[in-house]
């Protein structure tokens, strides 16, 4: 059975993708956004997210920084 996914808060730093203890961490710098949607893949090469997540701009956004 497939791992039940989580999303929290995140952090500011670093951008880009990162591993950390409780699971990766997710940072994008975008000036001008209102809406930030997270998509998982399982293969790289996958036509079809296997997760979405919206990020609500409360509590994933840090000045022009969404994290995850």
């Amino acid at each position: 059975m497939p791992q039940a996914l989580s999303l929290s808060q995140g952090s500011t730093s670093p951008l880009g993708s990162f591993f950390t203890q409780s699971g990766v961490n997710f940072c994008v710098y975008s000036k001008y956004s209102s809406r930030v949607e997270l998509l998982l893949f399982d293969l790289e090469d996958a036509a079809e997210p296997s997760a979405c997540f919206d990020l609500n701009p409360q509590l994933h956004r840090t000045y022009h920084y969404w994290h995850a």
